[in-house]
């Protein structure tokens, strides 16, 4: 059997021939050097995704958004699965329908998947255990098959996020180096965060649960507004938070994908509206240096890396795709700082 898909939504066909018994796939000879849309390099298929250690029983993950093909997800995850002798590869799935490729997760008998934007509050639905952390944000990045749950169904989807820890211990773990150990973290802290999406609701989750005050600031007001309804602190629009002074604070958080590759000339916000906060993280991690963060560093603000967030959150993951296995966590950075 030959199948080979076109497009980006057809690289999983590339990449999972050897497992679903292909009798060949197709890459291209180098990066850039591509004959049509979706073809994998013939050094990423070997040496990332691992074509020639493939066979029926290797275990499928992957991370599921729209766009996806910025990801390092798969670059980590698979360096992390090789090191410790894991019959697994995990892939970039371009999905633009939540439903239909739920219905291929299951059908497929896929192992996992990290979620990114804008699935994050989407699959609950699908998922038979949803952490109850998970459930009380809204959003979730991370869903896994289980051989039991508490729903007592074969293979049912665990949901879980492991966003929000990673991205706020990150901050304190900034704010604490500063002043030596002695402060509060973010207990009384005032934290502004741009966007109002799955990453959002669990970075201002995170935040209150840390004792911070919390306002959501986004393009549209009635979608901050609606968030902030519910996790209980305050909103205002983007447009409020450029002209009024007094929107200022302590932390500033960017969740949303402004400034991320290949658009990295942009950020959310104006360099005046920077300057009002001391400390500065941008969820966006490629670039590594955002426009945002590179602002902030003009006005000499504590800055903090999307890389933190991200790796802190796919190690995590790594555990629930593992059964609770320690991720190689230095390897896991060295290859992010490698693309980047």
């Amino acid at each position: 059997t030959i199948a080979l898909a076109m497009g980006e939504q057809g690289l999983p066909s590339r990449l999972l021939a050897p497992k679903y018994g292909g009798f060949l796939t197709f890459g291209a000879l180098a990066a850039g050097s591509e004959s049509a849309p979706g073809q994998p390099s013939i050094a990423d298929m070997t040496q990332v995704y691992r074509l020639k250690q493939q066979g029926s029983d290797t275990r499928v993950f992957g991370v599921i958004g729209d766009p996806i093909k910025h990801s390092m997800s798969p670059v980590i995850h698979n360096a992390a699965f090789e090191a410790l002798g894991v019959d697994a590869v995990y892939l970039p799935f371009l999905v633009t329908d939540i439903e239909d490729f739920m219905d291929t997760f299951v059908a497929h008998k896929l192992a996992g998947c990290s979620i990114t934007i804008p699935h994050k509050e989407h699959v609950a639905g699908y998922c038979a255990d949803v952490d109850p952390v998970a459930q009380q944000i809204g959003a979730i990045n991370t869903i896994v098959a289980s051989a039991s749950s508490s729903s007592g169904e074969d293979k049912a989807l665990r949901a879980s996020n492991t966003d929000w820890v990673a991205a706020i211990s990150a901050i304190e773990a900034k704010l604490a180096a500063v002043d030596g150990g002695s402060g509060s973290g973010l207990e009384g802290q005032r934290v502004c965060i741009l966007g109002s999406g799955g990453t959002a609701r669990a970075l201002a989750f995170g935040a209150i649960s840390r004792g911070a005050r919390v306002t959501i600031a986004n393009r549209t007001l009635s979608k901050a507004q609606a968030l902030a309804k519910e996790l209980g602190c305050e909103a205002m629009s983007l447009e409020d938070l450029e002209s009024s002074s007094e929107a200022a604070g302590s932390v500033l958080i960017n969740t949303t994908s402004v400034g991320m590759s290949p658009n990295v000339d942009q950020a959310a916000v104006s360099q005046q509206v920077v300057a009002r906060f001391a400390l500065v993280f941008d969820a966006i991690y490629n670039p590594l240096r955002t426009k945002l963060l590179q602002m902030a560093e003009e006005e000499a603000k504590l800055t903090v890396s999307g890389v933190e967030m991200f790796i802190g959150q796919a190690a995590e993951q790594f555990k629930q795709f593992t059964g609770g296995r320690d991720p190689p966590l230095e390897l896991m950075r060295d290859k992010v700082m490698e693309r980047l």
